[in-house]
């Protein structure tokens, strides 16, 4: 699975939506800094519409290692 997200440390957060990896954070980094991402990727996903938001075609942000 490591390869298949190009994931060459640890830790590694992957955000996905709708199957598609949308970020990666690889290596230890301060926690506005994941924050940040974290945030964008929300944003880009529930500017998709209402039904994103309101769970129809939901976010999928998983932590992957």
């Amino acid at each position: 699975m490591a390869q298949r997200y190009g994931i060459t440390g640890i830790p590694a957060l992957v955000c996905f939506h709708n199957g598609q990896v949308l970020e990666t954070v690889v290596g230890a980094v301060p926690k506005r800094v994941l924050a940040a991402h974290v945030e964008d990727v929300l944003r880009r996903t529930s500017a998709r519409g209402p039904a994103y938001r309101a769970g129809e075609g939901r976010h999928d942000v998983s932590a992957g290692v």
